[in-house]
């Protein structure tokens, strides 16, 4: 599993500079995410599903690190939430009762090799919340009671989580990865869920694939937009001569 040396702060400017022009584990959801298709009825083809929202602004949001090397000012990173406030109790709760000891860290990234072993163009990283040597780790979340006792209810990681525990797994070469919520209003015995998961290679090869495609496609939109302005001009002139053809 990799072993993380000195790291910057998760929601620091730092660890945002970063992420710049990464795939991130966070945000595999957005990458994997598909409309519904539509199955061929008697009057109308099948219809393949496509894009979704998310996946087309995360897009732009990696277009926008790769052009400017710079980050986007989402606002959720500079607000101190109740879960960050409680994160470090949480992971004290989680590594008590298991009996384990927990080990901080920052953004990991993935090796470059391993990436273009898999089509993948971009860098691509992930910052779990902590590890545990030498193979575990978690996802630390500390929600609203709704979200609390829905997942009380569940016997395996909230399906709106996997994505990201999965990544998360593969990029620190894990074993196991536990999701961990925490609500401090519960009673004793309600307040902590630990729901562990192990890799899903069906998952990661359909995440790796998506990945390849979502950088090359990144890649080919930057490209084609640095001969933007070149068009622009080139219309610009176009435009001045039939004015003067004009006059």
């Amino acid at each position: 599993m990799i072993s993380p040396a000195e790291f910057h702060e998760q929601g620091s400017l730092e660890w945002l500079k970063e992420r710049v022009g990464h795939i991130t584990s966070s945000r595999i959801a957005d990458v994997i995410s598909r409309t519904k298709g539509r199955a061929a009825t008697k009057t109308k083809p099948a219809m393949p599903g496509g894009y979704t929202a998310a996946y087309k602004d995360y897009a732009i949001e990696l277009i926008h690190g790769l052009e400017t090397g710079d980050f986007y000012e989402l606002g959720n990173f500079y607000q101190i939430s109740q879960g960050k406030e409680l994160e470090p109790d949480a992971i004290e709760h989680y590594a008590f009762k298991l009996d384990v000891q927990t080990q901080r860290c920052g953004f990991l990234d993935v090796n470059a090799e391993e990436l273009t072993q898999h089509g993948i163009l971009l860098a691509m990283g992930g910052s779990p919340d902590f590890l545990v040597w030498p193979n575990g780790g978690g996802e630390v979340k500390c929600p609203q009671k709704k979200n609390h006792t829905i997942w009380l209810g569940l016997d395996h990681v909230p399906a709106e989580h996997y994505a990201q525990c999965q990544a998360n797994m593969w990029i620190c070469e894990a074993e196991w990865w536990d999701f961990v919520s925490y609500n401090p209003t519960f009673p004793p015995g309600m307040d902590l869920i630990i729901r562990r998961t192990f890799p899903d290679e069906s998952f990661i090869a359909n995440m790796l694939a998506c990945c390849a495609r979502l950088s090359e496609e990144v890649l080919a939109e930057v490209e084609r937009r640095k001969d933007v302005p070149a068009v622009i001009l080139e219309k610009r002139e176009l435009i001045a001569q039939e004015e003067l053809v004009e006059e």
